[in-house]
């Protein structure tokens, strides 16, 4: 499957949720256990109100039979109806509720009660049971409104995504016998999966002529919390306590034995170990036939174990196994999109696309090849250019050298005495050369002229 995934704020985790309590009379916007005076089958001898509201210990049974043959004790008792009484059911949100925080495409496909008179702590031929009338039956949610019908009749779900109360009524009808019967509430999330099934026994005697009690039955509660050993491990969340969410500000440690695990992007859990449907699981899968695959506000799984993943609108794409006719797929051919943005691509489209994309390429190819081919012939015909210029360079060069080294130095002007190669320098200095006689004088010559008077004038 060709997708897109666009990331959000919000996630839907895999689908699961049970029946509480089987006769609440608190406050419908957060849960009492205190009022809770029935209670469903366990499952695996464990009873949903042992731990806090909300809490997975295995209750959720996707199988379309009952959780368990088991029966209840006196610390978790039946409920007892009377005749023309109104009873609420209550149960965990479990993330999956269209809201604002969330989006408007969280699916419901249907919530019903059914009772029959067979035998308890058995599972009831499904032949047997008649579907009583309920609020979440007769007013159900509708896919794309935030209605807060149905299975997401929860007031408060945004303020505790995973936890939040939600809960149900149906009237015990003026013609119901006396007796116990068997009580299977039934719910599919994802359109052509198995329901969620959760099954309780509950005593029908009298009608109801004045208000219920409002003692509730002997009922000790799970085992308290261990106390922190430590002062910072105090400030840090016990088994159950939220440690983590888009929207969470509190304390993000766990006490000692529990780790901080990841349910979705709005909530995570101090538990011992991870759930195996939460996102912490390595045993998480794709999305199933009937949940959401794709959308504006969705952070979950973008692929589908089953089915094909069909666009409603840019903000909900759902595994199906094929496209209503109203959703934004049935617009194209073969009733197929994959989302990109709000108005989707078709698979002809998308075919064009990767055809166009496959062209370019290969035309890039080509083209880069015979430009590789250019390229290199260039390359060689600029090296064998540089090497014949280098050549004659060199040539020049051997034939200046030659004719330098032909041409006769040019003799010098000075000229030196010669050297008596034969005589051998001694350390006495040279000798001067010999003095000649100056030339003899006459005699006459050298006789001094005589003296005469005449010749001598005094000065006066």
């Amino acid at each position: 499957m060709l997708s897109f995934g666009f990331l959000g704020l919000a996630s839907v985790a895999n689908g699961h949720s049970w029946i509480h309590c089987t006769d609440y009379r608190g406050d419908v916007g957060t849960y009492e256990q205190a009022q809770c005076f029935g209670h469903p089958r366990p499952k695996g001898g464990n009873f949903p109100d042992q731990q806090a509201f909300g809490q997975d210990r295995g209750h959720d049974t996707q199988n379309g039979v009952c959780q368990s043959t088991a029966t209840n004790n006196a610390q978790f008792p039946t409920a007892t109806y009377q005749r023309g009484q109104t009873v609420t059911l209550a149960w965990p949100s479990k993330n999956h509720v269209a809201a604002e925080c969330t989006n408007p495409f969280i699916p419901d496909t249907s919530t019903k009660l059914f009772f029959t008179t067979d035998a308890a702590g058995t599972n009831p031929n499904p032949a047997t049971f008649t579907q009583m009338p309920a609020s979440f039956s007769d007013d159900p949610h509708v896919n794309g409104v935030i209605d807060f019908k149905g299975f997401q009749n929860c007031p408060n779900f945004c303020e505790k995504t995973d936890k939040s109360l939600c809960t149900g009524t149906f009237n015990v009808p003026a013609n119901m016998a006396d007796g116990t019967y068997t009580f299977q509430w039934s719910w599919v999330f994802n359109n052509g999966a198995a329901p969620y099934v959760s099954c309780f026994e509950a005593t029908v005697s009298g009608t109801a002529t004045a208000p219920a009690p409002t003692n509730p039955p002997i009922n000790n509660g799970p085992a308290p919390t261990p106390k922190p050993t430590t002062a910072d491990e105090a400030f840090c969340g016990g088994e159950s306590d939220q440690c983590d969410g888009a929207m969470f500000g509190g304390s993000s440690c766990c006490q000692s034995g529990l780790q901080c695990f990841r349910q979705s992007t709005w909530y995570s859990s101090c538990l011992p170990t991870c759930p195996s449907d939460w996102e912490c699981s390595e045993t998480a899968t794709c999305a199933t036939k009937g949940e959401q695959c794709v959308g504006m506000h969705h952070e979950g799984a973008t692929c589908c174990s089953s089915g094909t993943c069909f666009k409603n609108s840019g903000y909900y794409s759902q595994c199906r196994d094929n496209c209503p006719s109203t959703w934004e797929c049935a617009s194209n051919a073969n009733g197929y999109a994959f989302g990109m943005g709000d108005g989707g691509v078709s698979l002809g489209a998308g075919a064009l696309i990767v055809f166009l994309i496959l062209v370019t390429a290969a035309f890039g190819v080509l083209y880069g090849r015979c430009w590789e081919r250019k390229w290199v012939a260039k390359a060689e015909a600029e090296r064998q250019h540089s090497g014949s210029t280098d050549l004659q360079k060199m040539g020049e060069s051997l034939n200046t050298l030659q004719l330098t080294e032909v041409k006769k130095p040019r003799r010098s002007t000075l000229t030196m005495p010669k050297v008596d190669q034969k005589s051998k320098p001694s350390g006495a200095p040279p000798r001067p050369p010999a003095r000649k006689a100056p030339p003899a004088v006459p005699a006459a010559a050298r006789r001094p002229p005589a003296f005469r008077a005449s010749e001598y004038v005094e000065e006066v």
